[in-house]
Order: structure tokens, then C-alpha cells, then sequence
């Protein structure tokens, strides 16, 4: 029995609406300070560490909104699987330019792959998700592939 409907098969190729997201150096600053960066370029907001950039495009939820996973679970459910359990099942990222103060960051999400397989506990549901961000020349910033797992 096929879990994934026709309708969940169009999901595939589908692009949420760009976000757009201008770097400043205070944000820099306290991301730098919260996870205890010690080169002075990101602790004086000259640059961003690489990881600033992580989830910098998910929309800020309450802690309520959040699964046991840390994902926000309403963006996932939202697509109706018949299956609820969300589960995080790896990133893969690519970074092409460092993130400056003043940077205008466009990011595009995009659901690249959808598919069933049957697992050791029944059966899943993987939905592979791509996340392309540009800076305002267009120029590559940062890639990433996302793969969510549902039970």
C-alpha cells in the first residue's frame, strides 16, 4: 500500500516564497558571543561564523511550536503525510561566500524529493528539501539539503 497520494507526489518541485533577511552586526555579534566564537572578525561583527547562516530563513516560532527534535513541527505537518512522526535525517551544506554586515540574503526553499520506504519499525516517508541562499549580486552564498523523515 502506497502511503504518498498523487497529491503529495505534486508537492515535488515546489518553491516557498523567497526570504529575504539583512545581516547586521549586532546579530553577528551575539551569535558570535553565544556560541563562544573566539576570532575577534565575528566577535566585533566584521563577518559571520559559518553557521550564523543555519536557519537564519525558518520563521521564529515559540518553544511550544517545537517537536522533541528542535524542528518546527507545524511546518512539517502542515504538508498532511499520513504519517507524524518528524524526525531529522541529516544536512548536507555547501558554503560559497562569507556573510558581511549589510549583506541582503535572499533564501529559497525548495522540495527537491519525495518518496516511501519500508524500514526496520514500518514504514517512512522521506522528503529531501533544498535550501539555496543568494546575496543582493546574486553571487551563491550557501547551499543546503535537507532530509526529513516521517514514521
Amino acid at each position: 500500500m502506497e502511503l504518498l497520494t498523487r497529491d503529495h507526489k505534486k508537492l515535488i518541485g515546489k518553491v516557498q516564497s523567497p526570504r529575504r533577511v539583512v545581516i547586521n552586526r549586532i546579530d553577528i555579534m551575539k551569535y558570535a558571543i553565544a556560541t563562544e566564537q573566539k576570532q575577534k572578525k565575528y566577535l566585533e561583527g566584521d563577518e559571520a561564523p559559518l553557521m550564523f547562516i543555519f536557519n537564519l530563513f525558518n520563521p521564529l516560532v515559540s518553544l511550544d511550536a517545537l517537536g522533541q527534535d528542535g524542528l518546527n513541527a507545524s511546518e512539517y505537518l502542515e504538508l498532511n503525510f499520513p504519517l507524524k512522526k518528524v524526525m531529522a535525517g541529516g544536512t548536507k551544506i555547501n558554503f560559497f561566500k562569507s556573510i558581511y554586515p549589510g549583506d541582503e540574503l535572499i533564501g529559497v526553499s525548495k522540495i527537491k524529493n519525495l518518496y516511501e520506504k519500508k524500514g526496520k519499525s514500518g514504514p517512512l516517508i522521506f522528503l529531501i528539501k533544498q535550501v539555496t541562499v543568494n546575496n543582493q549580486a546574486n553571487h551563491d552564498v550557501y547551499n543546503e539539503t535537507q532530509t526529513i523523515i516521517y514514521r
